[in-house]
Protein backbone atom coordinates (compact mmCIF):
# COMPACT_ATOMS: atom_id res chain seq x y z
CA UNK A 1 0.00 0.00 0.00
CA UNK A 2 1.25 3.61 -0.87
CA UNK A 3 -0.30 7.12 0.30
CA UNK A 4 0.74 9.67 -1.28
CA UNK A 5 -1.84 12.17 0.76
CA UNK A 6 0.55 11.06 4.16
CA UNK A 7 3.65 10.10 2.35
CA UNK A 8 3.77 6.58 4.13
CA UNK A 9 4.83 2.62 2.24
CA UNK A 10 3.04 -0.16 3.89
CA UNK A 11 5.51 -3.42 2.75
CA UNK A 12 2.97 -6.13 2.79
CA UNK A 13 5.10 -9.55 4.06
CA UNK A 14 3.95 -12.53 2.79
CA UNK A 15 2.24 -14.97 6.07
CA UNK A 16 2.35 -11.92 8.31
CA UNK A 17 -1.03 -10.76 9.01
CA UNK A 18 -1.24 -8.28 5.56
CA UNK A 19 -4.30 -9.90 4.61
CA UNK A 20 -6.47 -9.40 7.42
CA UNK A 21 -4.48 -5.52 7.88
CA UNK A 22 -5.83 -4.97 4.27
CA UNK A 23 -9.08 -6.13 5.01
CA UNK A 24 -9.87 -3.90 8.10
CA UNK A 25 -7.93 -0.68 7.45
CA UNK A 26 -6.70 -0.47 3.64
CA UNK A 27 -9.88 -1.44 1.85
CA UNK A 28 -11.61 1.24 4.23
CA UNK A 29 -9.79 3.89 3.02
CA UNK A 30 -9.14 3.37 -0.64
CA UNK A 31 -9.66 6.73 -0.69
CA UNK A 32 -6.04 7.70 0.26
CA UNK A 33 -4.70 4.37 0.41
CA UNK A 34 -3.86 2.23 -3.32
CA UNK A 35 -2.99 -1.37 -3.28
CA UNK A 36 0.31 -2.36 -4.60
CA UNK A 37 -1.22 -4.45 -7.38
CA UNK A 38 0.92 -6.77 -9.71
CA UNK A 39 0.13 -9.93 -11.70
CA UNK A 40 2.08 -12.61 -8.97
CA UNK A 41 3.48 -11.71 -6.10
CA UNK A 42 7.28 -11.13 -7.43
CA UNK A 43 5.60 -8.33 -9.60
CA UNK A 44 4.13 -6.78 -6.14
CA UNK A 45 7.41 -7.09 -4.77
CA UNK A 46 9.24 -5.36 -7.31
CA UNK A 47 6.36 -2.31 -7.65
CA UNK A 48 7.36 -2.09 -4.21
CA UNK A 49 10.37 -1.55 -4.67
CA UNK A 50 10.12 0.70 -7.27
CA UNK A 51 8.02 2.86 -5.01
CA UNK A 52 10.50 2.67 -2.41
CA UNK A 53 13.15 3.79 -4.62
CA UNK A 54 11.01 6.92 -6.14
CA UNK A 55 9.66 7.81 -2.88
CA UNK A 56 12.54 7.68 -0.78
CA UNK A 57 10.99 10.04 1.85
CA UNK A 58 8.22 8.19 2.84
CA UNK A 59 8.05 6.67 5.84
CA UNK A 60 7.85 2.65 5.61
CA UNK A 61 6.12 0.13 7.68
CA UNK A 62 4.78 -2.80 8.02
CA UNK A 63 3.28 -6.04 10.22
CA UNK A 64 5.72 -8.58 11.58
CA UNK A 65 5.34 -12.11 13.23
CA UNK A 66 6.37 -14.42 15.11
CA UNK A 67 9.09 -16.08 12.94
CA UNK A 68 7.97 -19.87 15.26
CA UNK A 69 4.18 -18.67 13.96
CA UNK A 70 4.92 -17.51 10.59
CA UNK A 71 6.95 -20.96 9.61
CA UNK A 72 3.71 -23.11 10.92
CA UNK A 73 1.65 -20.96 8.48
CA UNK A 74 3.83 -21.45 5.53
CA UNK A 75 4.30 -25.03 6.51
CA UNK A 76 0.75 -25.64 6.95
CA UNK A 77 -0.03 -24.09 3.41
CA UNK A 78 3.00 -26.53 1.72
CA UNK A 79 1.35 -29.76 3.07
CA UNK A 80 -2.11 -28.97 2.11
CA UNK A 81 -0.56 -28.65 -1.44
CA UNK A 82 1.68 -31.67 -1.29
CA UNK A 83 -1.50 -33.80 -1.17
CA UNK A 84 -1.61 -33.21 -4.98
CA UNK A 85 1.67 -34.83 -5.10
CA UNK A 86 3.87 -37.87 -4.87
CA UNK A 87 5.41 -35.73 -1.82
CA UNK A 88 4.62 -37.27 1.64
CA UNK A 89 3.78 -35.76 4.45
CA UNK A 90 6.59 -33.84 6.20
CA UNK A 91 7.31 -32.29 9.47
CA UNK A 92 7.84 -28.88 10.20
CA UNK A 93 11.52 -29.56 10.55
CA UNK A 94 11.65 -32.00 7.72
CA UNK A 95 9.69 -29.42 5.74
CA UNK A 96 12.59 -26.71 6.04
CA UNK A 97 15.35 -29.05 5.58
CA UNK A 98 14.40 -30.32 2.38
CA UNK A 99 13.80 -26.65 1.05
CA UNK A 100 17.54 -25.58 2.66
CA UNK A 101 18.84 -28.25 1.11
CA UNK A 102 16.81 -28.15 -2.47
CA UNK A 103 15.87 -32.16 -1.59
CA UNK A 104 12.27 -33.11 -1.63
CA UNK A 105 10.28 -29.81 -2.31
CA UNK A 106 7.32 -28.91 -4.71
CA UNK A 107 7.68 -26.39 -7.63
CA UNK A 108 6.85 -23.12 -6.09
CA UNK A 109 8.32 -23.78 -2.54
CA UNK A 110 10.44 -21.36 -1.45
CA UNK A 111 12.30 -20.24 2.26
CA UNK A 112 10.25 -16.59 2.50
CA UNK A 113 12.15 -14.60 4.92
CA UNK A 114 11.05 -11.60 6.75
CA UNK A 115 13.82 -10.02 6.61
CA UNK A 116 14.10 -9.66 2.85
CA UNK A 117 10.90 -7.38 2.59
CA UNK A 118 12.25 -5.28 5.74
CA UNK A 119 15.51 -3.87 4.21
CA UNK A 120 17.33 -3.53 0.93
CA UNK A 121 20.31 -6.26 -0.10
CA UNK A 122 23.54 -4.24 -1.48
CA UNK A 123 21.54 -1.48 -2.92
CA UNK A 124 18.41 -3.85 -4.35
CA UNK A 125 14.56 -4.91 -3.91
CA UNK A 126 13.43 -7.55 -5.62
CA UNK A 127 14.91 -6.87 -8.62
CA UNK A 128 14.60 -3.09 -8.47
CA UNK A 129 18.78 -1.48 -8.19
CA UNK A 130 20.08 1.52 -6.58
CA UNK A 131 17.35 1.48 -3.77
CA UNK A 132 18.91 1.48 -0.31
CA UNK A 133 16.71 1.36 3.30
CA UNK A 134 16.01 -0.02 5.94
CA UNK A 135 11.89 -0.41 7.34
CA UNK A 136 12.02 1.31 10.41
CA UNK A 137 8.19 1.15 11.95
CA UNK A 138 7.69 -2.50 12.78
CA UNK A 139 4.14 -3.32 14.39
CA UNK A 140 3.48 -6.78 15.82
CA UNK A 141 0.97 -9.40 14.99
CA UNK A 142 0.82 -10.83 18.38
CA UNK A 143 0.16 -6.72 19.21
CA UNK A 144 -2.72 -6.62 16.93
CA UNK A 145 -4.54 -9.97 17.50
CA UNK A 146 -4.59 -8.81 21.14
CA UNK A 147 -6.01 -5.56 20.67
CA UNK A 148 -2.82 -3.29 21.27
CA UNK A 149 -3.53 -1.05 18.62
CA UNK A 150 -1.54 1.88 20.35
CA UNK A 151 1.76 1.83 19.08
CA UNK A 152 0.18 1.62 15.27
CA UNK A 153 -2.59 3.84 16.04
CA UNK A 154 0.08 6.39 17.09
CA UNK A 155 1.70 6.13 13.65
CA UNK A 156 -1.01 6.54 12.21
CA UNK A 157 -2.03 10.25 13.86
CA UNK A 158 1.61 11.24 13.24
CA UNK A 159 0.97 10.97 9.68
CA UNK A 160 -2.25 12.13 10.00
CA UNK A 161 -3.88 8.53 8.72
CA UNK A 162 -7.29 7.29 9.95
CA UNK A 163 -6.97 4.90 13.14
CA UNK A 164 -6.95 1.14 13.17
CA UNK A 165 -10.34 0.19 15.05
CA UNK A 166 -10.40 -3.11 15.36
CA UNK A 167 -7.86 -6.66 14.08
CA UNK A 168 -9.31 -10.19 13.45
CA UNK A 169 -7.44 -12.81 12.05
CA UNK A 170 -10.27 -15.49 10.98
CA UNK A 171 -8.45 -18.48 11.38
CA UNK A 172 -5.71 -17.99 13.85
CA UNK A 173 -3.16 -21.13 14.16
CA UNK A 174 -3.49 -20.82 18.05
CA UNK A 175 -1.59 -24.50 18.28
CA UNK A 176 1.06 -23.78 16.48
CA UNK A 177 3.44 -24.51 19.50
CA UNK A 178 2.83 -27.82 19.22
CA UNK A 179 4.29 -28.62 16.24
CA UNK A 180 7.97 -28.06 17.17
CA UNK A 181 10.52 -30.29 18.61
CA UNK A 182 14.27 -30.02 18.86
CA UNK A 183 15.08 -30.47 15.59
CA UNK A 184 12.54 -28.29 13.90
CA UNK A 185 13.86 -25.23 16.80
CA UNK A 186 16.95 -26.03 15.66
CA UNK A 187 16.41 -25.96 11.96
CA UNK A 188 14.01 -22.83 12.06
CA UNK A 189 16.42 -21.31 14.47
CA UNK A 190 18.96 -21.44 11.47
CA UNK A 191 16.77 -19.92 8.57
CA UNK A 192 15.48 -17.25 10.35
CA UNK A 193 18.06 -16.23 12.52
CA UNK A 194 17.98 -12.53 10.59
CA UNK A 195 13.90 -12.27 10.96
CA UNK A 196 14.61 -13.02 15.56
CA UNK A 197 17.49 -10.20 15.37
CA UNK A 198 16.11 -7.82 13.17
CA UNK A 199 12.08 -7.89 14.53
CA UNK A 200 13.27 -8.25 18.18
CA UNK A 201 11.66 -11.62 18.68
CA UNK A 202 13.26 -13.95 21.40
CA UNK A 203 14.56 -17.44 19.93
CA UNK A 204 13.43 -20.73 22.58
Amino acid sequence: MISHDNGVIYIDIPFSGGSSFKEFYIDKHKDSMKTIEGENRQAVDKATGKYIKQFFDYDIFTIVKNPYHRAVDMWSVAQSKYKKTNIKKQTIGEYYENLLNKWDCADGDAIVRQVDYLKSNNDCYFGVSDVSFETEYLFYFEDLIDSKLDSINLFFSENYMPRLSFYVEFSPNESWREHYDKHSIEIINYIFDEDFEYCGYGKI
